[in-house]
C-alpha cells in the first residue's frame, strides 16, 4: 500500500489513518480511481468498458505502485459513482445554493431511453460568484405521477436548500406543469405568506425576447437589415441577375424575428455572401442590371462599414448561447463532429446525453469546475468514495455468503432427494421380499397337500431369492 504524498495540497495523514487497510485502497490509488470513474461518466463510456482496465494500466505502467493497486472494474465503478462521487457533488451544489437568499427552478421534459419512461429534469439557478449559475438538481418520473406527488418530490429535493427560498418556476407550458405550479405556489404561500414570480409558460420565449431586446438596444437595426436582404432576393429575376454578376448561387436565408437564437445561420450566411452582395450593388449602381424595388434599403445596409463586425458579434453571441443550451442535452461528440450546430438533429434520441440522474450530477459538476483536471479531491470526496468502496466490499461479502447459502440449500435438497429415493427403493425391496416369502409358503403348502416335491423345490428357490434380496437390503 502506498504512502501519502508529502505535498501540502494532499489530504492530511488523519485521512490515511481512517482508510481501513484491506477494505479500501490508500489515498493515491483512491484518487486515481475517482478520476477514472468521473472520466467514464463524462465521456459516456459504458461501465462494461472498465472490465479489465486495472490489468491494462498495470501493463501500461508496470513500475507504478498506483497501477499495481488500481482496481476499478464494472461493478466498482458503479458503486463509486452511485454511492460516493455523485452524492458528494450533489451536496456541494446544494450547500452553495443554500447560501443564497433565493433561487429558481426550471423544468425540461424528456424521454428516458433506458427506463422507457418520460421524466422531468429539474435544474436550479442561483446567484454565485457574481454571476448566475445553472446546475442540475434532480429528475422526476412523469409516468402515473400526479401534480401533488411531483410537488412533494420537488419539496423533498429542495429541503437542504430551503424550499421557502424558491422564487420562480420556469415551465414549458404543459397542463401538468401548470397544475404543479399551482401546488408549489400554495405551499410557498402557506409557509412564507409570499407568492412566486410568474413570467409565463415558456422560459425559451423569454430568452428569445431578451436577445431581441438586447439587439434593439444597440440600435444596429440588424433585424431590419437581415429581413431586407431576404426580401431583395425573393424574386427570381433578382436571383438570376445576382448569379449572373457574381457567379454565386447562395442567397440570404429566412429571418425569424420571434426566434432569435435560431438566427445564427442567417447571420453567418450574410457574412459568407457579403462580398457577392457588394458586387451586385456595385453592378446595379453602374446600371449594368435593372434596379429592384427594395434596392435602396439594401444599398444603405451594404455601405455600412461596420456591418461585418456587427453580424460577427451577433452570430458569435448567438452561437455561444445556442451551444450552452445544446450541451445540456446533446452528446459532446455529436456537437464537435457537426459542421453546424443547427444541423444537429435534436429530436434523435441517439444524440441525447445519458439522462441517468447520478451521471447527470457528475457531468454537471465537472462542467461547473471547468473540466476533469479541476476537481477538488477534498477529504470529504475521498471519504465518500471510501465509504462507497466499503459498501461494495460488503456487497461482495453478502453476495458470496448468499451464493454459499444457495449451494448449501441445493446440497441439502439433493441429499433429501437421495434419502427419499433410497427409502422408496427399500420399501419396494421389502415388499418384494414379503411377496416372495408369501409365494414360497403357498408352494410349500401345495407340496405338502399333493405330495409333489417339485412345489417344494420352487418354494426353496423363492426363499433363496428372498434371502438374497434381504442381504442386498
Amino acid at each position: 500500500m502506498e504512502t501519502l504524498p508529502s505535498t501540502s495540497t494532499g489530504p492530511s495523514t488523519s485521512l490515511q489513518a481512517t482508510l481501513k487497510p484491506g477494505s479500501v485502497t490508500s489515498y493515491p490509488t483512491l484518487r486515481a480511481e475517482i478520476c477514472w470513474a468521473v472520466k467514464v461518466v463524462t465521456s459516456q463510456y459504458s461501465y462494461k468498458s472498465c472490465e479489465d482496465v486495472g490489468d491494462v494500466f498495470r501493463t501500461m505502467f508496470p513500475d507504478s505502485d498506483i497501477a499495481k493497486n488500481f482496481n476499478c472494474d464494472e461493478e466498482r465503478v458503479g458503486y463509486l459513482t452511485t454511492f460516493g462521487i455523485a452524492p458528494h457533488f450533489s451536496s456541494l451544489m446544494k450547500s452553495r445554493a443554500a447560501e443564497e437568499s433565493e433561487y429558481v427552478l426550471h423544468f425540461d421534459q424528456r424521454f428516458n431511453i433506458e427506463m422507457e419512461k418520460r421524466q422531468l429534469d429539474v435544474n436550479i439557478r442561483f446567484w454565485n460568484d457574481n454571476q448566475i449559475k445553472t446546475r442540475y438538481l434532480t429528475s422526476l418520473s412523469m409516468d402515473h405521477q400526479t401534480a401533488e406527488q411531483m410537488c412533494s418530490e420537488i419539496k423533498k429535493a429542495c429541503t437542504e436548500i430551503g424550499f421557502h427560498k424558491l422564487l420562480q418556476l420556469s415551465l414549458d407550458g404543459s397542463k401538468v406543469d401548470w397544475k404543479l405550479f399551482s401546488k408549489v405556489q400554495e405551499n410557498i404561500e402557506s409557509e412564507t405568506g409570499k407568492k412566486m414570480l410568474d413570467v409565463g409558460s415558456c422560459g425559451l420565449h423569454v430568452l428569445h425576447n431578451s436577445f431581441r431586446s438586447g439587439c434593439v438596444s444597440t440600435k444596429w437595426k440588424l433585424s431590419s437589415a437581415l429581413k431586407s436582404l431576404k426580401d431583395l432576393f425573393k424574386e427570381e429575376s433578382v436571383q438570376r441577375d445576382f448569379t449572373e454578376v457574381t457567379g454565386s448561387t447562395s442567397f440570404p436565408l429566412d429571418f425569424c424575428n420571434n426566434r432569435w437564437i435560431e438566427n445564427v445561420i442567417v447571420a453567418e450566411r450574410v457574412l459568407q455572401i457579403l462580398p457577392s452582395i457588394k458586387a451586385y450593388v456595385k453592378a446595379v449602381k453602374a446600371k449594368k442590371i435593372k434596379e429592384p424595388a427594395t434596392f435602396r434599403a439594401v444599398q444603405e445596409i451594404v455601405e455600412d462599414d461596420l456591418l461585418p463586425a456587427k453580424l460577427h458579434s451577433s452570430s458569435c453571441e448567438l452561437r455561444d448561447l445556442l451551444h450552452s443550451l445544446m450541451k445540456k442535452f446533446i452528446k459532446p461528440c455529436v456537437m464537435t463532429s457537426a459542421v453546424e450546430l443547427t444541423q444537429v438533429d435534436v429530436c434523435d434520441p441517439e444524440n441525447h446525453v445519458d439522462v441517468t440522474r447520478l451521471k447527470r450530477i457528475i457531468c454537471d459538476h465537472v462542467q461547473h469546475v471547468g473540466g476533469l483536471c479541476n476537481i477538488d479531491y477534498s477529504k470529504e470526496l475521498l471519504m465518500s468514495a471510501a465509504d462507497a468502496k466499503e459498501k461494495y466490499d460488503r456487497y461482495c461479502e453478502d453476495h458470496l455468503r448468499l451464493q454459499k447459502n444457495k449451494q448449501n440449500v441445493k446440497k441439502r435438497k439433493r441429499f433429501e432427494e437421495e434419502v427419499r429415493e433410497i427409502r422408496m427403493k427399500k420399501q419396494k425391496v421389502e415388499e418384494d421380499i414379503k411377496d416372495l416369502l408369501k409365494s414360497a409358503d403357498k408352494k410349500a403348502e401345495k407340496a405338502e397337500k399333493q405330495g409333489n416335491l417339485s412345489f417344494l423345490s420352487k418354494s426353496n428357490e423363492l426363499r433363496r431369492a428372498a434371502k438374497k434380496k434381504q442381504t442386498t437390503l
